[in-house]
Order: structure tokens, then sequence, then C-alpha cells
């Protein structure tokens, strides 16, 4: 277990930002003008489970409360965004972020 304010980076800084950059991309395309419209500027908060073998995205969680705008989205968005990351996402990994079982990712993005 490593706590992030440790200062130890467990994958590149190069590969984290151009990963964050697509993530966002991912999540704004995902959703249709008029959800857009319905979520205005709430924050869609995700968590992802990266494989420190593979550097790729094992899993992905959304979460959001049951009366937010993004609760009245259909499930499908939900399973395009979790593939289109899978598909698209891999981290380049540091010797530390290797040692680990998994690196647990978490992120939010304004679909806007």
């Amino acid at each position: 277990f490593v706590m992030p304010d440790a200062g130890i980076e467990l994958r590149t800084r190069a590969s984290w930002l151009e990963n964050k950059e697509k993530v966002e991309n991912i999540v704004k395309a995902a959703f249709t003008a008029a959800q857009k419209q319905t979520i205005t500027d709430e924050e869609l908060k995700l968590v992802m489970y990266v494989n420190t073998e593979t550097g790729k995205i094992d899993d992905v969680c959304f979460r959001f409360l049951n009366n937010e705008p993004f609760a009245y989205i259909p499930v499908s968005v939900y399973r395009n965004i979790e593939l289109a990351i899978k598909k698209n996402v891999q981290e380049v990994l540091t010797d530390e972020g290797k040692k680990l079982n998994f690196i647990y990712w978490w992120t939010t993005v304004i679909p806007k």
C-alpha cells in the first residue's frame, strides 16, 4: 500500500498526463448534447484500477448519488465509457508501481 502523498511515483508523469486527457476526452464524447445539457456543470467521478503487470485498466467504477443528473443517463453510456477506457488507456508504470498488486486511480470529469 502506498499513499499518493508519500511522493512515490507509481507511473510516469507523461503517461499520467496523456491518459488523464484520454479519459476526459472519452467521457466528453460519450454523452449526447441533450445529456450534457441535463448534466450542466456536474462532475462525474471515475475510479479505475490499473493492472500493474500490463499497465491496462482492469476495472472502471462510476461514483454519483442517485439524485444527481448522472443517475438518469442510460447504463449503456457508462458501459461505452468503460470499454473505451479499457481499450485506449495504458499506463507506463515505474519500478515502484510494478511492485503493487494494483493501482487505484480516481479522477473527476465535467462532461461538457
